[in-house]
């Protein structure tokens, strides 16, 4: 059985959790506690028994902590989805933490009794089989739970998220890929005010593939050199679907390229005379973006 301290630290660590961290905690015990019910599934169905599991948690109070810490500004007070967004980001690195130190350990319990688990999922076939309706009818209201990043890390670290939550794994695949593209606009108008230099790549001095490939590089992405080799490699982007990071090519011959900004805008190395900054996409004629975040 999981061992008697664990236990306490999960029920320590949840009388400070609210609302939907208090679940993540919970699915967390629950995910970890779970083990001990399989032997006696095991004997029913004739399999082979789980091994039982004791992981120890010393970080949940850690996490506990950051939630009591975690106050409320009085300007986002308004809604409790404002909270609940303020307390999350707080917790999160905490979250985090607990999801490093207890994941590989689950995974690992996991792989082991692989064979095992399987049986006795096959002979819990029909039950779960009778429970698809109930899970159809809460699975969006598990979608929006699995939202918040705190909650998706802490049940991350018992089962993969994907598993309970196929849309909030999509989502978390968007975001990190936004993340990445806001990090490159970032790098790129950390340059505005640079001249323009033919054949420069940084750091004090660009010209446009310069500017772009330097931003790239920022974040270990390594792209081609030249605008029309740029324009052809990473993934094409259609116009209408453009977010910040891509690279976005001008004029018919491609011959000139930016980082796009958001809002119709791109940052670019204009030309000699001129340095790096933020002007309208509609300011020069468009070719096409491309994509390699």
């Amino acid at each position: 059985m999981i061992g008697e301290r664990t236990v306490a630290k999960h029920r320590a660590a949840e009388k400070g959790v609210k609302s939907t961290h208090a679940l993540a905690v919970g699915v967390m015990s629950a995910g970890l506690m779970g083990a001990t019910a399989a032997p006696a599934f095991a004997v029913e169905l004739n399999a082979p028994a789980v091994p039982e599991i004791s992981i120890d948690i010393p970080e949940l109070p850690q996490l506990n902590t950051a939630l009591k810490d975690a106050e409320i500004p009085a300007q986002v007070q308004d809604t409790a989805k404002d909270a609940s967004k303020e307390v999350s980001k707080k917790t999160l690195p905490a979250a985090k933490k607990v999801n490093k130190t207890v994941k590989p350990k689950v995974d690992k319990a996991r792989e082991e009794n692989k064979p095992a688990t399987d049986k006795i999922r096959k002979g819990l076939k029909p039950v779960t089989n009778e429970l698809k309706p109930v899970k159809k009818a809460l699975q969006p209201t598990i979608d929006r739970l699995m939202q918040d990043q705190t909650v998706a890390t802490l049940v991350g670290t018992i089962v993969p998220v994907e598993e309970v939550s196929p849309a909030a794994k999509a989502k978390s695949k968007a975001e990190i890929q936004r993340a990445r593209g806001a990090k490159i606009l970032k790098a790129a108008r950390s340059r505005i005010g640079d001249p323009y230099v033919w054949g420069a790549s940084g750091p004090n001095a660009f010209d446009c593939s310069g500017l772009v490939m330097w931003a790239h590089n920022q974040l270990g992405i390594k792209i081609p050199r030249t605008s029309q080799d740029q324009i052809n490699g990473g993934r094409h982007v259609a116009r209408k679907n453009l977010q910040p990071g891509d690279i976005i090519a001008f004029y018919g011959n491609a011959s000139h390229v930016g980082v796009y900004a958001g809002n119709n805008r791109v940052v670019h190395a204009p030309y000699a005379g001129q340095s790096v900054s933020e002007v309208s996409l509609d300011s020069m004629p468009y070719y096409g973006a491309t994509r390699y975040y």
